[in-house]
Parts: structure tokens; C-alpha cells; sequence
């Protein structure tokens, strides 16, 4: 009986007021993790008989466990205790595996059958133990078992993992699907975690600017040290910086506990409008080692905009096309006024291309309000804005692209970029 498994690989954040003791939880934002791999499909899987350990039924009727069976009771007629195994808090890089053991009884008086065994990714490393005795398991092309292993009556075992706990820091759970000839358990899904912590810690271990203005700007602070080395440096900040962000100075300090770094940093002015902050990678003396720092930020939006790209698809030349951007304010915030739309780019001539803007109905005016596509509400006609762009008949070549920017009165809001493309047929 062929099974469908998840490996979720999350992000763990910890709070701290200031550095934390050795095994406790780290400062440093996880960089994201690529899932394992899944196991085998095939045709519809009986479910779990009793509560699902953690698990969901998917399309093709499996269990797909979201989350862990930590905390949870073990259910009548399931064989293992535990049914979780939490190894808690691991330093990155201070060691390859961390080992648990699933304990196990047929509670039957007849010999039982372990159908299959499929871990959810090959970070796990399983041995099984019947009696007293290591059974072998063999798996086929498939990565099914070669064959059932019997269980019998009333025998004990163990199962044993050997979870690998390298690849970065992160919240790593996997779990193991059980498939027996028991009645009372035919499927059932273990589960296991363990909270891989980065080998820096930085304090705060999250930069929170809170609400900002796209024109505002604000400095933060971080220190950074190593969990073991004394001696170790920063030797350049990578290229990929977020937009409007900055670091300012990286000062080193020589302390008891080691060097110790004194990252300053800014964001703004001119952050794009509905901007969440990023992230800043720092590149140390040891390649393998290092320093993700996450700064957070809720930028203010103030002009919501329908569609920032495009496409005419295929139109005729001799007849031309039409498109309208539609522009309001955010929900709580004061208007605006478009004050121009400037062509910044354009592949085909750009007399080729007509801008009209349409400022909103005057308030009081009764105008109903505008439904767009793929919005709830309507938006009111005293406080829409639109922009027609046309090409015009008879546009030269195949393709037409242009990108436009749009400029508003008020001196703290940014441009708005849209772009388009579109494709002319015909004479």
C-alpha cells in the first residue's frame, strides 16, 4: 500500500531579551529550507483507524501531518510509545544526527505484519528492532519494503532514528508512516522534531521598525556574536540588500565572551509603498558560517493600483488597443492627485502611444460606485482615478512593450511603475 508523505521544513524564531545561554534559542533569523524529498503514490490507502495522529487526508486519500503528534494522546490500539519524539534545541553545526527510539508491542495474540515503513525524507534514518534482534530494511525500486516483516504475537521491538539535524538553522519535523496487517492499526504516522538554532546570536534577534512612511527614516541597532568561536569577523555584507536599506558601520569588539559586532543600519527614505522590511546576509571569515539578520517594517500604502502589468495580447494593427489603470487611496488615508504619466521606456515609437488621465467624479455628483475584477468592494467614483493608455492604429512591429511612470502632486508619495506588452497582427 503505496504512501504520499510531507517533509515540512519551517522557519523557528525565538524571543530573548538579550543574549541567550548555550542550547537556548538563537537571535538569528533561519534562512528557508528546500523540502525532502516524498515518499511513493499509487492507488487510494486505507486511513488511520482511530484519531489521526496529526494528520489530514489528501486528494489521493493519504495523511498528510501538518503537524506533529506532540502533546497529543495516543490513540486505542496504536502499537508505539511514544508517538513523538521532540529532541529540542540543537547549535547548527555542533553535530550531524540527533537518535530517539520509538518503542513498540503487537498487542495481538497472532503474528502481525509491518506492511511498510516510509519516512519522509532521507534526513531520517531508520533501524528496526524485533525481540531483540536487528531486522533489516529492505526497500525496492520503489522505495517500498522488499517484502512484509513479521511481527509476533505479543513481541516488542524498536524503531530507531537517527534524525539529521545539518542544513541550516530551522524548525525540522518529519514523520514516519506505519502500514501493519493489524486491524486496529493498519496506518499510523510517528512524528519528530528537533529546533536547529544558528551558531550566531544577535540581539534583537528581530529588527522591528514598526509602521512606517515610505519617506521616513529610521536607524537600528544589532550585536552579533559567535556561540563558540572567541575570534571570527565579518568580512562583507552581501550585494543583495533590500530596497532603500542600508548598513551604516560594522564595529568589532574585543570582549570576555569573544568579539562581540556592532552592526548599525537604516531603512528609508523612499521605500516602496506596502514594503515589509528583508533581509540582510553578512558574509564572516568561515564560508560555511553565515549571519541572516531580518528587519521588519509595515510601510504605509497609500495609493492602491489594480494592475502594474499588462498585456494587450494579440490585437489588430489597424484597429489599435485600450487599457485602464485604476488608481485609489488605501482604506483610512487621504487622496492624492495624479499629476503626470511619463513614458520611461518603449520599444516601438512613443508617438505610437496615448495617455489620458481621468481624475475622479466630483464628490456629490452621484455617480455609482466602480466594481473591479477581482475585488469585493466597490470603489467609490470621487476617489478613482484612472489612466487610459492606447495604442494607436497602424503600430509598427510584432511586439509592443512600454513602461510608464506615474507621478503624483504630493512629495511623499513615490512614482508608481507600470508596464506593458502587447502583440499587433495584421496590416
Amino acid at each position: 500500500m503505496p504512501s504520499l508523505f510531507s517533509l515540512v521544513l519551517g522557519l523557528c524564531l525565538f524571543t530573548v531579551p538579550g543574549f541567550p545561554q548555550e542550547g537556548t534559542g538563537s537571535t538569528s533569523r533561519p534562512a528557508s529550507q528546500n523540502p525532502g524529498e516524498k515518499g511513493t503514490t499509487g492507488e487510494k490507502k486505507p486511513l488511520p483507524v482511530g484519531p489521526s495522529p496529526a494528520g489530514q487526508v489528501g486528494d489521493g486519500g493519504e495523511v498528510v501531518p501538518p503537524s506533529t503528534n506532540k502533546g497529543k494522546p495516543i490513540p486505542p490500539g496504536c502499537w508505539f510509545r511514544p508517538i513523538h519524539l521532540d529532541f529540542g534545541h540543537v547549535v547548527e553545526n555542533s553535530r550531524e544526527f540527533v537518535e530517539g527510539t520509538f518503542h513498540f508491542e503487537n498487542p495481538t495474540d497472532a503474528e502481525q505484519k509491518i506492511l511498510d515503513i516510509v519516512p519522509s525524507c532521507k534526513c531520517q534514518h531508520l533501524e528496526l528492532i524485533v525481540n531483540g534482534k536487528e531486522v533489516k530494511i529492505e526497500r525496492d525500486n520503489e522505495l517500498k519494503l522488499k517484502a512484509p516483516i513479521p511481527i509476533p504475537a505479543r513481541a516488542k521491538g524498536e524503531l530507531r532514528l537517527r534524525l539529521n539535524v545539518t542544513g541550516g538553522p530551522q524548525h525540522r519535523t518529519g514523520d514516519i508512516r506505519i502500514e501493519t496487517s493489524d486491524a486496529g492499526m493498519p496506518a499510523f504516522i510517528l512524528t519528530a522534531e528537533a529546533i536547529i538554532d544558528p551558531i550566531f546570536e544577535i540581539v534583537p534577534k528581530i529588527v522591528d521598525l514598526g509602521r512606517m512612511d515610505p519617506m521616513d527614516r529610521r536607524e537600528w541597532t544589532v550585536k552579533v556574536r559567535h556561540r563558540f568561536k572567541k575570534d571570527w569577523k565579518i568580512v562583507k555584507v552581501n550585494e543583495n540588500i533590500p530596497q532603500s536599506m542600508a548598513v551604516l558601520s560594522m564595529t568589532p569588539e574585543k570582549t570576555d565572551k569573544g568579539t562581540v559586532y556592532t552592526i548599525k543600519g537604516v531603512y528609508g527614505p523612499g521605500i516602496p509603498e506596502g514594503s515589509v522590511g528583508g533581509f540582510l546576509l553578512f558574509h564572516t571569515d568561515d564560508p560555511n558560517e553565515n549571519i541572516q539578520l531580518q528587519v521588519d517594517a509595515e510601510v504605509r500604502q497609500r495609493v492602491n493600483i489594480d494592475r502594474s502589468f499588462w498585456s494587450y495580447g494579440r490585437f489588430e494593427r489597424s484597429k489599435g488597443a485600450k487599457h485602464t489603470v485604476h488608481l485609489w487611496p488605501a482604506e483610512g488615508t487621504k487622496g492624492f492627485t495624479v499629476r503626470r504619466v511619463e513614458p520611461i521606456y518603449a520599444l516601438n515609437p512613443k508617438e505610437y502611444c496615448e495617455i489620458e488621465i481621468l481624475p475622479p467624479a466630483m464628490p456629490g455628483s452621484g455617480v455609482a460606485p466602480v466594481a473591479l475584477p477581482g475585488l469585493e468592494k466597490k470603489i467609490p467614483a470621487d476617489r478613482l482615478w484612472r489612466i487610459e493608455v492606447r495604442i494607436k492604429p497602424g503600430v509598427p512591429g510584432r511586439v509592443v512593450r512600454m513602461k510608464l511612470k506615474i507621478h503624483f502632486a504630493e512629495k511623499d508619495l513615490l512614482p508608481k511603475i507600470v508596464h506593458f506588452n502587447g502583440f499587433p497582427y495584421g496590416n
